[in-house]
């Protein structure tokens, strides 16, 4: 069972944006452990998270990879990728969202907490 368990591998899904080509395709990816923890950790540290666009930011920075599951981001970059056109943002933003199982709500939630 352990063996089993431990060889899941994150999901990798291609975002579509901005009528992107194959050298220019953004991926997202199932978050493990670590990093949802400082995905969640990074939102409740920061005392501007109110800012929709910075909750986006998060998932972004924390998501967005390559084909092979390489960050493209890192925690550093939050500030630059809030500044990003909000359609693109929303659109890379909603798919990390959604293979990871969260979606607004649960963003809203951790805000209010």
């Amino acid at each position: 069972m352990r063996e089993y368990l431990l060889g899941f591998k994150p999901k990798i899904r291609r975002v579509g944006i901005n009528g992107d080509t194959e050298a220019q395709a953004v991926f997202v990816k199932e978050l493990d452990g670590a990093a949802g923890e400082a995905l969640w950790k990074s939102l409740k540290a920061r005392r501007d998270v109110s800012k929709p666009e910075l909750q986006l930011a998060h998932w972004v920075v924390y998501s967005a990879c390559d084909e092979s599951g390489e960050p493209i981001f890192e925690p550093g970059d939050l500030e630059a990728v809030s500044q990003m056109p909000l359609p693109i943002v929303q659109t890379i933003a909603r798919e990390a969202m959604a293979i990871n199982g969260e979606g607004k709500e649960a963003t809203a939630e951790l805000v209010k907490n």
